[in-house]
């Protein structure tokens, strides 16, 4: 399932799967049951946004991840470390034990 790591795919699997399935080839006729189980999992996410009054667009390009929030000190942490994954400054001079948080 091509959608169950980044709902921003939801949409472009939709409409290929869509496409695919106005094709008239056997195989392809198919194709639209794909995003079915994707819906599915994402159906309660996008109902609930809805009820809410949210940004639908919103909800459907945001990215899973770890947040990259500022320190105590009010300072974020280099931006190569931000690319390895976190989120406040270290020392690499200290090694794995300066890499540890707290």
């Amino acid at each position: 399932m091509v959608c169950a790591a980044a709902p921003v795919l939801l949409i472009l699997t939709v409409v290929v799967c869509f496409a695919a399935g106005l094709m008239r080839s056997r195989g392809a006729r198919t194709a639209w049951l794909l995003p079915l189980p994707a819906l599915a999992l994402f159906g309660p996410m996008l109902v609930s946004a809805l009820d809410r009054g949210s940004n639908l667009a919103a909800v459907l390009l945001a990215e899973p991840g770890r947040t990259v929030s500022p320190d105590a000190a009010g300072e974020s942490a280099p931006l190569w470390q931000q690319l390895l994954g976190h989120s406040q400054a270290f020392d690499p001079a200290a090694g794995l034990p300066g890499a540890a948080p707290g």
